[in-house]
């Protein structure tokens, strides 16, 4: 009879405990176009763009540093089953006493914030604030409804199969002085790969179809991407003054009705008084070492938001940034970088951005971290495959998953990618760029062929690694 009451006491304990370090996060006063509206909804109705501003009221009996101490952000959603929103506000969080109550409180008011009408489904999106504590707890509030949006997007292409598109890559962001007209972007040439037979021991069977049809878009701080009008080369050259942050990619067209889009251009209008840098390059002598926290200042700037990205190949002509799962803060936690492989000098850039109602408004400097080379270097081997400083008992195993006889495609992919080579399913796993493992669906299509559904995970760079071998590739998912 004690024990069951000892048990009893110890889960109403925590129950209660957990009670106490709730916090409640509401949101009140919506005010849309300077009207207070009383039926928690944003419409349009016929205007392109609306302006918004809110109070955000948080509350906890839990006056702990790790609980009244976070950070406050809204988010929308193009719909609501939207499972990637967007963070157009951030603020630093202090809870106060709420004296002569026994409660901790915050108020916080955003204000000036812009939603555009093409950047919602015409089914409705949602708006809502999420407070994350010190210890990573997550709050939210209530949904505030959007109607009337006339949101546009491509139809997904159908599934792509055996076909890999290589080098659909447009060149690097830029700079320029308000009114300057952009340099020309890249006119390199995509291709696609027909995989006949993927995998035939050490080589792979494959021809490669250079792509001819292309449209190029454009992305504005007021509009959502729309096509160029004409413009159906390879190559694009703006050839027009830009006065606002602007944003191009290109839509690369191949068989059977499958299109691949380039990475994104950002060409920022630059503002001399605006300060966005982070600091400082690293050099880890370690694979098992983490970086130093990278350290960026805080722009004087209302209602903008950070996005932190990951570069695989910071000294390619042409360089593919992907954004970083969690990378939503000030500064960037240490991040587990990839190993060497024995081929020299690994290097990882990373940078920041800072945008405000969506768009990009400031790129940062880039971050360089290397990884020095394992201090045993490359080992020689016979024709016969054996090391020559062993006997001839001891091969160097060759059916180790390596770049030559291991594919991994799509990358960048969507909602899957596939793994083909000498891999045991159990083996895989998947790191985020914070270094810990993540739950992924994995499936052993065939012998030598393993599916990996990614449906749960969010837009980023992620590094998969095969255990007890040296495999380590940086993949990004759109």
């Amino acid at each position: 009879m004690k024990q069951t009451l000892k048990i009893f006491l110890i889960i109403f304990l925590l129950i209660n405990f957990d009670v106490y370090s709730q916090v409640t996060v509401t949101c009140n006063n919506l005010k849309v176009n300077n009207n207070l509206v009383s039926n928690n909804t944003i419409e349009f109705n016929s205007s392109l763009s609306v302006n918004i501003s809110l109070d955000i009221k948080m509350e906890t009996t839990d006056g702990s540093a790790n609980n009244t101490l976070g950070n406050l952000f809204l988010y929308y959603k193009k719909n609501t089953t939207d499972n990637d929103p967007t963070q157009i506000a951030f603020q630093s969080i202090t809870f106060v006493n709420n004296y002569p109550k026994t409660n901790y409180i915050n108020n916080t008011f955003f204000s000036s914030i812009t939603l555009f009408k093409n950047n919602f489904l015409s089914t409705g999106g949602i708006l809502y604030a999420e407070y994350k504590t010190n210890d990573k707890k997550v709050y939210k509030s209530q949904v505030i409804n959007i109607i009337g949006g006339e949101y546009t997007t491509m139809p997904l292409p159908p599934n792509n199969g055996n076909k890999l598109v290589l080098n659909n890559l447009i060149g690097n962001d830029q700079t320029i002085s308000s009114g300057e007209i952009p340099k020309p972007f890249s006119n390199s040439t995509p291709f696609y790969r027909n995989i006949d037979n993927p995998y035939q021991g050490p080589r792979f069977i494959s021809t490669d179809t250079y792509i001819t049809i292309f449209k190029w878009q454009i992305k504005t701080e007021s509009t959502n991407w729309t096509d160029i009008p004409g413009e159906t080369s390879v190559g694009y050259s703006a050839n027009k003054a830009i006065y606002e942050n602007t944003s191009y990619r290109r839509v690369a067209f191949y068989e059977g009705g499958h299109y691949d889009i380039s990475n994104t251009i950002f060409i920022i209008v630059h503002d001399p008084s605006f300060q966005n840098t982070i600091c400082c390059n690293q050099t880890l002598t370690s694979s098992s070492s983490s970086t130093n926290e990278i350290v960026g200042n805080a722009p004087n700037l209302n209602n903008f938001t950070y996005k932190w990205q990951a570069c695989s190949s910071p000294n390619a002509v042409n360089k593919y940034w992907a954004e970083m799962v969690f990378g939503n803060d000030q500064n960037l936690p240490p991040v587990q970088p990839q190993p060497s492989n024995g081929r020299g000098d690994e290097t990882r850039a990373y940078r920041r951005l800072i945008k405000q109602n969506g768009n990009v408004i400031s790129i940062s400097n880039p971050i360089i971290i290397t990884l020095a080379p394992p201090n045993s270097g490359l080992r020689s081997t016979k024709n016969d495959g054996t090391n020559p400083n062993t006997t001839s008992k001891s091969p160097i195993n060759l059916t180790e998953p390596d770049d030559k006889n291991t594919l991994i495609y799509p990358n960048p992919f969507i909602n899957s990618f596939s793994i083909e080579g000498p891999i045991n399913l159990g083996e895989i796993k998947l790191y985020d760029s914070f270094g810990q493992v993540l739950n992924i669906d994995k499936i052993q299509s065939s012998k030598d062929k393993i599916e990996i559904n990614t449906t749960n995970l969010r837009s980023g760079a992620y590094i998969l690694k095969i255990d007890n071998t040296s495999f380590s590739k940086t993949l990004f998912k759109n």
